[in-house]
């Protein structure tokens, strides 16, 4: 009985520390109290974890009820991060018709048949108009929708980020007892702070490719190979990153029990099939008509030469910059940042002894493509969360899930840029350490807790 009374307590309390969040304008004016917020947030989110070991009644449906209830609370909040005024741009030139690969909105507003859908409430909040769309055509085929069902509309492209949101966590479940795992796990990821203000607060794209990432997962551990593969042709076209699963999920086919060596490798085809098809079924609409280098020059143009606040980057970009101009010190950053990723890679593929390990070591390759990223933002950490309820051992990322919005204490709005912007482009070092010290002294801990143990 008083363990439901502090789920109960506890579970009002979350809600209100979630309204608390929309009561400003705009919560990253106030930094300060945005992280005292996020805290409580956290201090809650710890006793429902703790709470989870508990045999309580009806607990996975209270937790689910918060969950969506403080989805809800930030689904209705007017939008105010710069990211998701460029969401609402490409889906209204998708809804006119036009390819957000081929125009950048400066290009269309200076149309002289095109002009008139620049005249929009938003134009001085649209990041980087110089530059044409940079995210994959699952991204911008969700962001058509919404502009198809209602342009400009905030409520509408919220709320297809909140079927995301539904969407992952149904799909969490449904792994979790395909691995014979608690089901309660899912308290992990659907109540995460960050995972909630970062979905639909600020409201960014990782909502698509959590959703993805776990109908792969799903559809490839239930061995439905060619809809896993039309699944990963989608999550990959997302931001692109996820292709680095690609050997990972090859490997895993080929663990396939009880079948041929012939079987196995026509399997790989066909999950290889729906992967080709998938993308191409994906991209085509947006390829007719159009200068394919125009498919990749913005994303070039905004990978090229661009940090911020970096992990393991910035530790081997400065300590080469000692010796070397800074340009040549990001080139052999990033070099070294794709080795260690293909070094990860290779050794999960080697070390992958049966299908469900896939997530495990999914797990590993986004940690290390993550930690040597030279940009790194607090909704990247939610591809990291993701993975929160399959893990044995989750405190550091939940960890670093904590730390990451101590980067908003470094935002700030720059009025000739129309735009807000981390000091620094958040490198200051007190706010690095701040991130990056507690996530590695949990994981060190646990790494020689468990290796003490064996």
């Amino acid at each position: 009985m008083k363990n439901i009374f502090i789920l109960i307590g506890t579970s009002i309390l979350f809600l209100i520390f979630s309204c608390w969040i929309t009561i400003f304008t705009n919560p990253l004016d106030e930094p300060q109290k945005l992280i005292g917020i996020f805290s409580a947030l956290f201090l809650l989110y710890g006793i429902f974890l703790l709470l989870s070991s508990n045999k309580i009644p009806s607990f996975l449906c209270v937790v689910l009820t918060i969950s969506i209830g403080t989805q809800l609370i930030f689904l209705f909040e007017p939008a105010y991060f710069n990211d998701f005024f460029r969401y609402l741009w490409n889906g209204r030139v998708i809804s006119n018709g036009l390819n957000p690969f081929a125009f950048s909105p400066l290009e269309i507003a200076h149309h002289p048949q095109f002009g008139h859908i620049a005249q929009v409430w938003y134009w001085d909040q649209i990041i980087f108009p110089w530059m044409r769309a940079i995210y994959g055509p699952t991204i911008q085929l969700t962001l058509g929708l919404a502009g198809i069902l209602r342009e400009d509309s905030i409520f509408v492209l919220k709320f297809l980020f909140f079927l995301c949101n539904l969407g992952s966590i149904a799909l969490g479940i449904k792994i979790l007892k395909l691995l014979k795992m608690n089901v309660k796990n899912i308290v992990l990821l659907a109540l995460n702070p960050l995972f909630l203000f970062e979905t639909l607060s600020t409201a960014h794209t990782e909502a698509i490719i959590i959703f993805f990432l776990f109908l792969s997962f799903l559809l490839f551990l239930q061995k439905k190979y060619f809809f896993s593969g039309i699944s990963f042709a989608a999550l990959v076209s997302t931001k692109f990153f996820p292709i680095v699963l690609l050997p990972l999920f090859l490997k895993g086919i080929l663990m396939t029990n009880h079948q041929t060596r012939k079987m196995q490798w026509k399997q790989v085809g066909i999950f290889l099939f729906g992967t080709t098809l998938g993308a191409t079924i994906l991209w085509l609409p947006f390829i007719l008509g159009t200068d394919v280098a125009s498919l990749y020059e913005s994303f070039l143009q905004f990978d090229k030469e661009w940090i911020q606040s970096p992990g393991i980057f910035a530790l081997v970009s400065n300590g080469v910059a000692i010796f070397m101009e800074s340009k040549q010190s990001f080139f052999i950053a990033k070099t070294l940042g794709m080795i260690a990723v293909l070094v990860a890679t290779a050794f999960s593929v080697l070390r992958i002894q049966k299908q469900e390990d896939i997530i495990q070591y999914s797990l590993l390759i986004f940690s290390v493509l993550l930690l040597f990223s030279s940009v790194i933002f607090s909704w990247y950490v939610l591809w990291l969360v993701a993975f929160l309820p399959f893990i044995k051992t989750p405190w550091w990322i939940i960890t670093l899930s904590f730390t990451i919005p101590f980067q908003y204490l470094l935002f700030t709005f720059d009025p000739e840029k129309h735009m807000s912007i981390f000091i620094d482009n958040g490198e200051i070092l007190w706010n690095q350490l701040l991130i990056w010290i507690p996530p590695l002294i949990v994981f060190l801990y646990f790494h020689f807790k468990s290796a003490s143990s064996k």
